[in-house]
């Protein structure tokens, strides 16, 4: 139990925790100011708990797919804001007064999302427990050891990010929070075909036998990359479509910035 508990949280903390580095070093490196951590922490609390205490409901909307549908539009939302926030961090040092806004927007809205999927499944998970006076220490050691675990690598990541001088840092961590985003927006995939908007099909290959999913070093890519062990071609093509995208809107933010600044 106590194990279970660790992976549980550990994977619904480090998704936002992840976020939170990037966009805190995002911030840093743009002389952004932080308090929009804040704001994007109430509403993702207040989000997490009015999503634990209308779990059920929820459920019952469009036909009882309503958290497959909730879930995809929270998972699609957090990416549009990514990009958002990427296009417009390409001008750097030559932001005005309304992209400084949308960029705070866009952040704020990717962490209080992140937060309001993950933080109430980890309210449901340990609510379930809550009668079970056996079962609840384990589960709260647990669960305090994995959201310890997931802030500690958000702040590795943060200073991994921050640290050297190089602005070639800055890059890298947009570029990989390009690889985070995508992976959250293929998390979808599996929402949409279990509520029948996309159709199932065969696995395109099966490497479960190299990384299960259900390892721990499976959950850590799951979280990260949007690891599926049997991806079908609904899987690939959301990858692909969705890494695509945001890599070309991307790369031509940052040209015609320094074709600008050169010019």
């Amino acid at each position: 139990m106590l194990i279970d508990a660790v992976i549980v949280v550990l994977q619904e903390v480090l998704e936002a925790a992840l976020l939170l580095s990037m966009l805190l070093a995002i911030s840093r490196w743009m002389r952004l100011s932080t308090n929009w951590v804040w704001l994007a922490s109430i509403l993702g609390v207040a989000g997490a708990s009015v999503y634990a205490a209308y779990f059920n409901a929820i459920g019952e909307l469009f036909d009882y797919r309503g958290q497959e549908v909730l879930n995809s539009i929270i998972q699609i939302a957090i990416y549009v804001s990514a990009i958002l926030v990427l296009v417009i961090s390409a001008k750097r040092d030559r932001l005005s007064q309304a992209s400084r806004l949308l960029i705070l927007v866009g952040m704020s809205s990717m962490v209080a999302l992140a937060m309001t999927r993950e933080f109430s499944e980890i309210v449901l998970y340990v609510g379930a427990f809550a009668s079970n006076s056996a079962a609840l220490p384990s589960v709260v050691i647990g669960g305090a050891v994995g959201a310890g675990i997931g802030a500690s690598l958000g702040v590795v990541l943060y200073y991994a990010f921050t640290l050297p001088e190089s602005s070639g840092a800055f890059m890298v961590c947009r570029l990989f929070l390009i690889l985070v985003i995508t992976g959250i927006l293929m998390q979808a995939v599996p929402l949409l075909q279990q509520a029948d908007f996309l159709s199932a099909s065969a696995p395109v290959w099966d490497t479960s036998g190299i990384v299960a999913e259900r390892s721990v070093l499976g959950e850590l890519l799951f979280v990260i990359f949007g690891y599926e062990a049997t991806p079908t071609f609904s899987h690939l093509v959301f990858y692909l479509a969705g890494l695509i995208f945001a890599g070309a809107l991307f790369g031509l933010a940052t040209y015609k910035e320094v074709n600008n600044v050169g010019s």
